[in-house]
């Protein structure tokens, strides 16, 4: 199961079923968004964006603005 990584006061994971979650930190953490990917991804961050690689797709959300 890929590992977690965090960035901008959230957790960026994926679970094995491949659905990605966004969750806030704080005192009382907060489910900020569920994205069902279908693919079991690897989460990285780099350059203000979130990119999620799996076996066949690579998908990349923010960036530059």
């Amino acid at each position: 199961m890929p590992r977690p990584v965090g960035g901008d006061g959230k957790i960026y994971l994926v679970n094995e079923a491949g659905t990605a979650f966004v969750v806030q930190t704080g005192d009382k953490p907060k489910l900020l968004a569920t994205n069902p990917l279908g693919d079991l991804c690897t989460p990285a961050i780099s350059g203000g964006a979130v990119y999620l690689r799996s076996d066949q797709h690579l998908y990349c959300v923010g960036g530059k603005k």
